[in-house]
């Protein structure tokens, strides 16, 4: 009955979902894109098979076919699909051909909730951040190889992390973002903290500090952040350079923001304190391979009380620490 398969569905999906909603895969490992087996579906299954199943990935018009799907059903299956985007929270459900349809469809999904966000993101090109090979999957949602063993994130995760510090990302604010990677976030988080009027000329001394551990990952952050967003750099709303994500940044602390693109494998002390009072770190906590945590750290406004509160599992590649 179409009860009962409703069940069985979302039963499927509450399972699949305290792991997948928010994964971070640092890993080539795309098995879950996939939960829902398109053979032997029963008519309220189909829809799910039609929005969730990886098979028409590369689509530009993804978003749109799913659409076409909501809106002609009945509303009971309406409901279904819409309880099922809830559970698995609209991540890796965009497939895009530019910037402008990867925001749409994090809009859609509702990892995009503010204003703020979407201008940064809209903005700062995923493409320019990608390696040849990727370029072809920029704006699909869903973690791309930079090299050096490391991956830039899907945009359901870059998403989430500028609105989990969005009110901490305001004109003037000072941020980290330790593990930058690819440079695309900080880029993100500078036009968010640089001035209203002009992202690339900021006169409230907003600031994002990019550190990372691999030299050439840096270099190469460097010379995408250049191809549109140089004038970020020149004015100094945004620094990118090597450094051991470990031991933070004590030269430009204490920050308003601090963000972590890799599992550490406990919250390091050093970036704890180097928390302004009444700031924010997200950070992944977890061994390589095994259960990892997407923490959120608050330093009270006194500075005297810091709480954790673990916001969902994850997987990312390891914090490496300097030397090894």
């Amino acid at each position: 009955s179409l009860s009962l398969s409703l069940s069985l569905s979302l039963s499927c999906f509450s399972s699949c979902c305290e792991i997948y909603p928010s994964l971070n895969c640092g890993v080539e490992d795309q098995s879950f894109l996939n939960p829902i087996s398109r053979t032997s579906m029963n008519p309220t299954s189909k829809i799910a098979g039609v929005l969730f199943s990886s098979a028409p990935r590369r689509s530009a018009d993804f978003t749109r076919q799913q659409n076409k799907v909501y809106q002609k059903n009945s509303p009971r299956a309406k409901e279904a699909t819409r309880r099922a985007y809830g559970l698995f929270g609209g991540a890796y459900r965009t497939f895009a051909a530019s910037q402008e349809g990867l925001v749409e469809g994090l809009i859609q999904y509702g990892r995009i909730r503010s204003q703020s966000v979407k201008d940064a993101m809209l903005k700062v090109d995923r493409g320019d951040f990608t390696t040849v090979e990727g370029k072809a999957e920029a704006y699909n949602d869903y973690p791309l190889s930079i090299g050096e063993g490391q991956t830039i994130s899907a945009p359901h995760m870059h998403a989430e992390a500028l609105e989990l510090l969005h009110d901490h990302l305001k004109p003037g604010a000072r941020v980290l973002d330790v593990g930058s990677g690819s440079g695309y976030l900080s880029a993100c988080m500078a036009i968010m903290v640089a001035d209203d009027e002009d992202d690339d000329n900021s006169t409230k001394n907003g600031k994002v500090v990019g550190i990372d551990v691999v030299k050439p990952l840096v270099a190469r952050s460097l010379v995408s952040i250049k191809k549109s967003h140089g004038g970020l750099l020149q004015s100094g709303a945004l620094e990118i350079k090597e450094g051991d994500g470990w031991a933070g940044d004590t030269k430009n602390a204490p920050f308003d923001a601090i963000h972590v693109g890799a599992a550490a494998s406990s919250v390091p002390d050093s970036l704890v304190s180097q928390l302004k009072p009444g700031g924010r770190m997200l950070i992944p906590v977890g061994e390589e391979g095994g259960g990892q945590e997407y923490l959120q750290i608050d330093k009270s406004k006194d500075g005297k009380k810091v709480s954790t509160k673990s916001l969902f599992g994850v997987r990312y590649v390891p914090l490496v620490k300097k030397g090894k």
